[in-house]
């Protein structure tokens, strides 16, 4: 799925965003912390049951993007 670059790049990134869709279908955006296992992310975070980002997608809104950049700050914005 990536490349070993690519791979290496994300060993050294903590901070996503990950952009969800709300029930009445408007973007919801988040920066939130994650872990890579080389097949999947898994999206942290305190009382990560009752978050939006949670909601959205256990209420079936499936479609997700995960945004990943240079940011050099690890407080989310």
């Amino acid at each position: 799925m990536f490349s070993e670059k690519e791979l290496a790049y994300l060993r050294t990134q903590s901070l996503l965003r990950l952009a969800t869709v709300a029930p009445d279908g408007q973007p919801d955006v988040d920066a939130v912390g994650f872990e890579f296992d080389g097949q999947y992310f898994y999206i942290g975070g305190l009382v990560l049951q009752s978050s939006r980002k949670y909601k959205n997608v256990a209420a079936g809104h499936t479609k997700v993007s995960l945004i990943i950049d240079d940011d050099e700050s690890q407080e989310p914005h």
